[in-house]
């Protein structure tokens, strides 16, 4: 039996389950996160078994949900898919205790792990693998360059979790030194231009290694979510995969991660490392390379991958990601050709829309409406919605 958790992480949860169902793996279930968890809102709920009370991963109520997917099961096992990195941390730290009650967890030790996920433990990582990595700076107390504040660990001193802050002004930098504890964070020069890339890996259990590429074309601002995306082949790409397959195996590690470096002027920089699923999963899936696939086969629920012949032509594209078209903002685009591939493979993006698919419309729906609102809230053609739809996009009670 596979459990799924859901609400987190939602596109790389939806593209997964869009796995199991292309592999006729009728064994799995769901645990949502709460009522307001958009796969209640898909053809998915059916295989919801427990909806949380508790926001927070809470031990008891996991357990809980836990032994009813185990009652479910033949085997009286359950693999839990490893989707966001807060659930990933809460499995490694009771792991005992799931895989007392027959859980398995499809992740290398707590230690391990936190080698790779911590963001200042992978850096010093590859600065000894003498991979290139983003200039390191001391903490100031005057604002002297752009720079990019990254948490050292997932939690900080304080029990915040943080992403990183891009900080490229002086009133961006004073107020982050007014909220924040500098020494939760590093201090990484700011790489501006350059391609952002994804490089994707599958270590097995067995020696086997699979790997793709990912050029990322537009983001949510503050370095968020990817809103656009392509396969690329770039020039070296083989060279700079192996420095990390070479590093990975090196130091045991198997299962899923994503490492994001940026080239620029010639050079790769590591900008961090993800050994979770990935937001814009759906891009690998359709490019019929699934990560997901080599994952599953790892622990038997798939037999055998036929085909993994690249779809070199899909894209991805999530457009509720965006609060108005993202080709009427530049800030959105990572790089000037962003906007130039976006305008000229329209239709594809279009097409390849996350949610635009029959098991998803209504997040879709949502999405658009909720767009549709922040858009034109403002002015007269919002006042052509009906008042009782403009009261509870207001309120956040979309139910479709």
């Amino acid at each position: 039996m596979i459990t799924v958790f859901s609400g987190y992480n939602q596109r790389a949860v939806i593209a997964f389950l869009r796995t199991l169902q292309k592999n006729k793996i009728e064994s799995y279930c769901i645990i949502a996160s709460g009522e307001e968890d958009t796969i209640l809102k898909t053809c998915y709920r059916e295989r919801v078994i427990y909806v949380r009370k508790i926001k927070q991963l809470d031990l008891n109520e996991i357990i809980d949900a836990l032994k009813l997917a185990i009652n479910m099961s033949d085997e009286k096992s359950v693999f839990i898919a490893p989707s966001t990195e807060a659930l990933n941390r809460f499995l490694l730290q009771y792991r005992e205790i799931f895989g007392q009650m027959g859980c398995i967890i499809p992740l290398v030790d707590k230690e391990l792990y936190e080698q790779v996920s911590d963001k200042g433990k992978f850096y010093m990582l590859c600065i000894e693998n003498e991979i290139s990595v983003p200039l390191e700076y001391p903490k100031e107390d005057v604002f002297s360059k752009p720079l990019v504040a990254k948490p050292k660990k997932y939690v900080s001193a304080c029990g915040e979790v943080y992403s990183p802050i891009f900080l490229l002004s002086e009133q961006e930098y004073m107020s982050f030194l007014n909220k924040h504890n500098m020494d939760d964070f590093d201090f990484q020069e700011y790489l501006n231009g350059g391609i952002s890339i994804y490089l994707l890996f599958y270590f097995s259990r067995f020696g086997e290694v699979f790997f793709c590429t990912q050029r990322n074309l537009a983001q949510q601002p503050g370095g968020k979510s990817v809103i656009a995306a392509c396969y690329d082949k770039f020039y070296g790409q083989e060279k700079i995969a192996e420095e990390y397959i070479k590093l990975f195996k090196k130091i045991g590690f198997h299962g899923l991660v994503m490492v994001e470096i940026r080239l620029l002027n010639g050079k790769d920089y590591m900008i961090e490392a993800n050994p979770r699923f990935w937001g814009p999963s759906q891009l690998f899936c359709d490019m019929n390379y699934n990560f997901f696939e080599f994952m599953l086969k790892d622990y038997g629920f798939v037999k055998q991958i036929y085909d993994i012949s690249k779809n070199e032509n899909a894209v991805y594209f999530w457009s509720g990601g965006a609060k108005k078209n993202v080709l009427e903002d530049m800030n959105y685009f990572l790089e000037p050709d962003g906007m130039k591939i976006l305008q000229e493979n329209y239709s594809s993006f279009v097409a390849a829309d996350i949610y635009q698919k029959e098991d998803t419309m209504a997040i879709y729906n949502i999405e658009l409406l909720e767009k549709l609102y922040m858009q034109n809230s403002k002015h007269s053609n919002y006042q052509a919605l009906p008042s009782a739809l403009a009261e509870i996009l207001d309120e956040g009670k979309l139910k479709i």
